[in-house]
């Protein structure tokens, strides 16, 4: 078991309350996160993004992707689409994300049949997104 460090406000006044509070942070430490059990949010950090304008129409290896479902943004609540991209030119890899619904659903029936890694073409027709 990973012990964490797990940050709480506290009240206390007496060097008995502290303690008390001190063993509850220590028995919350020892328990699972949400982070433990599903992992972190963070889709490869340490890797460059790229705008999805910047790719499109233009076939790169899609190696990984993710769905954020109920992502909020300035345009309203929607699923979000996290790509994990290489070019196939110079096998450099980067991140982009895409929250059309035509691509999310491609997305999501990928991951479902573990198709990755394949070729993708990100393109957009009129106000839509789509991956060939």
């Amino acid at each position: 078991m990973v012990k964490k460090e797990v940050k709480i406000e506290t009240k206390a006044t007496t060097a008995e309350e502290v303690l008390k509070d001190v063993k509850q942070a220590d028995d919350w430490a020892k328990e699972k996160s949400v982070s433990d059990v599903i992992g972190s949010t963070q889709f490869y950090p340490d890797i460059p993004k790229m705008a999805l304008t910047d790719i499109q129409e233009v076939t790169h290896r899609l190696i990984d992707a993710t769905v954020i479902k109920d992502f909020e943004s300035e345009y309203g609540v929607h699923d979000l689409a996290l790509l994990l991209v290489e070019d196939l030119l110079t096998g450099e890899q980067y991140t982009t994300a895409c929250s059309g619904m035509v691509v999310v659903k491609k997305i999501k029936m990928l991951i479902d049949l573990k198709a990755m890694p394949l070729l993708a073409t990100i393109s957009k027709k009129g106000r839509y997104w789509d991956i060939t």
